[in-house]
């Protein structure tokens, strides 16, 4: 496959699920590899409603009313320890709050515009691709967000899929100028509110920084995020991070990656 695309006239490839196998083959065809999107990160707000959620994700007749007593009487006695992931900013001008699919369709192109290289979805494709991502089963219903000013404007919005009791998985996050951290924290605390163990994602550059600043963070190999691309420009766009990858803009968040089709 990798080497029909590389004779292919293709302006832009790339991938963010690529397996170690892949990547050997396409270092040598000059695949630009993103060490930062390789990665993932886990925020863990339960660990034994994490350890449970793991246990039934592994063996699903197992039955949760076993497990579920003993995960909560452990989280209570590490509570201490696994306490509020992060400090919420002292600022009261910026307040994250639900949204739909229509408002996080609308507003995303928009705080892409940072990026030299992003997706220019014509009418109609963004909220079908969201519509595609919303029949995912593995992980819970998708659930949108946005963070506000004083003044009502969007500053930054998430996607991300949940349920009480199992492991929050990031579908997109994005932001502008210098609200990242506020926008995280948003994210995080609707998953912490809504019940689930942890939360779960791909990093990206703009808001690993703030990342560092969580307690009970981990970071992890999740899949080879690489870009090839023929015309000069991409690929100094690339080299120099200024590209909107991940997320909707990758494969990770398609039924494939996670959905068990046999049953």
């Amino acid at each position: 496959m990798l080497r029909a695309l590389h004779q292919g006239e293709f302006d832009l490839q790339l991938t963010d699920s690529a397996n170690r196998v892949s990547l050997a083959f396409a270092r040598p065809m000059k695949y630009q590899l993103l060490p930062v999107h390789c990665l993932g990160w886990t925020c863990i707000f339960r660990p034994a409603a994490m350890a449970a959620a793991a246990l039934h994700r592994r063996w699903p007749g197992l039955p949760r009313l076993a497990l579920d007593p003993c995960a909560r009487a452990l989280d209570a006695v590490a509570k201490r320890r696994f306490g509020s992931p992060f400090q919420p900013s002292s600022s009261h001008r910026v307040h994250a709050e639900p949204i739909n699919a229509a408002q996080f369709a609308e507003r995303l192109p928009t705080l892409l515009s940072d990026y030299a290289l992003r997706p220019s979805w014509k009418d109609g494709e963004l909220p079908r691709l969201l519509a595609l991502a919303a029949e995912k089963q593995a992980d819970g219903p998708l659930h949108f967000g946005g963070t506000y000013d004083e003044t009502g404007k969007m500053l930054g919005c998430y996607a991300f899929y949940g349920r009480v009791g199992d492991m929050a998985v990031l579908l997109q996050i994005q932001t502008s100028g210098h609200h990242w951290g506020a926008t995280l924290d948003g994210l995080v605390a609707a998953a912490r509110d809504m019940g689930c163990a942890g939360i779960t994602g791909q990093t990206q550059g703009k808001f690993m920084p703030h990342l560092f600043g969580y307690r009970n963070v981990f970071f992890r190999y999740a899949g080879g995020t690489m870009v090839r691309s023929r015309i000069a420009e991409v690929a100094q766009a690339v080299r120099s991070g200024d590209i909107a990858i991940g997320g909707l803009m990758g494969d990770r968040w398609t039924r494939l990656s996670s959905d068990d089709f046999g049953r």
